[in-house]
């Protein structure tokens, strides 16, 4: 997986909208699906012979080290895009 042109652009704040975040290194621009991201994390999860984990797993990962790190619960609530704090019981 590698980030594309455009969503490096974007992240930089320069250029247009960004079309895709994570693309395809084989092709340079074509869309990870869901499952594409999914296979590859597990694919690097066996390969560092690690537990699989899946992408919630590390969102769920995110939360908490935010919420441990002192951050506003109200802040996580909006970057996760919950809109009730019940949505973060399991973080």
């Amino acid at each position: 997986m590698g980030l594309s042109c455009g969503a490096i652009k974007g992240l930089l704040g320069i250029g247009g909208p960004v079309d895709a975040l994570l693309v395809n290194p084989k092709d340079g621009h074509s869309r990870f699906s869901q499952r594409d991201v999914q296979c590859e994390l597990r694919r690097a999860c066996l390969a560092a012979g690690l537990e699989v984990r899946t992408p919630h797993d590390l969102r769920h990962a995110y939360a908490t080290i935010l919420l441990v790190a002192g951050v506003s619960p109200a802040y996580v609530q909006k970057q996760f895009g919950h809109s009730s704090g019940l949505d973060d019981r399991g973080y």
